[in-house]
């Protein structure tokens, strides 16, 4: 049971936060596709305006907005935005290679999150590309997100489910404690007289 809950609640999540970050993504590239490119002063807080975007569309906050590797130098745009410190080492090399595969919008991982206050939570970093208007070239988006709430509600199931079935361990022990002596109790009796 408990196996089975801990993956449907995991896949669950994971599910959940796909269909957030294709929103977010959709979103954010319907934002760099509006732009005006002949608002080339613009092109410096366009990073900014993605991550804002992004912000209001999913249900993350944690955001990373990086440029691709081996494209031409753009110094109109920041190399990397994000909004949370330390996300960036989230991203693991692998990740950032599956976002170059253009036959699937999104990629993910599980991950962990180290916060400042030196704890860590288990998440997921969903990645996908954004083509950025002027010849920038390609960004990706990447959003996390912290499943620590998950982890505390199936530690709680799982609590819930041991406290029960040490319930029911004690119950049938009773149960079978009381039929015993109800049962054989009268053939003890019976060979006790026969003696």
């Amino acid at each position: 049971i408990l196996t089975s809950v801990s993956n449907d609640l995991y896949s669950s999540r994971r599910d959940q936060a796909l269909q957030d970050s294709a929103r977010a993504t959709l979103a954010a590239q319907r934002q760099l596709d509006s732009f005006d490119t002949a608002d080339r002063n613009g092109l410096a807080s366009l990073s900014s305006s993605v991550i804002r975007v992004v912000q209001d569309t999913s249900a993350s906050q944690m955001i990373l907005v990086r440029r691709q590797q081996g494209q031409p130098p753009f110094l109109e745009i920041s190399q990397s935005i994000s909004t949370v410190a330390g996300i960036d080492q989230a991203v693991s090399p692998e990740l950032a290679k599956a976002v170059l595969q253009v036959d699937q919008p999104q990629h993910w991982q599980a991950v962990t999150f180290h916060k400042d206050d030196g704890s860590a939570s288990p998440g997921i970093m969903v990645a996908s590309a954004l083509t950025f208007p002027s010849g920038a070239g390609i960004y990706n988006l990447y959003i996390g997100y912290d499943l620590g709430e998950t982890e505390y509600t199936l530690s709680f199931v799982q609590r819930t489910l041991l406290i029960a079935a040490a319930g029911m361990m004690l119950f049938i022990g009773i149960l079978v404690w009381v039929i015993s002596r109800i049962v054989f109790r009268p053939i003890r009796v019976a060979a006790e007289t026969s003696r």
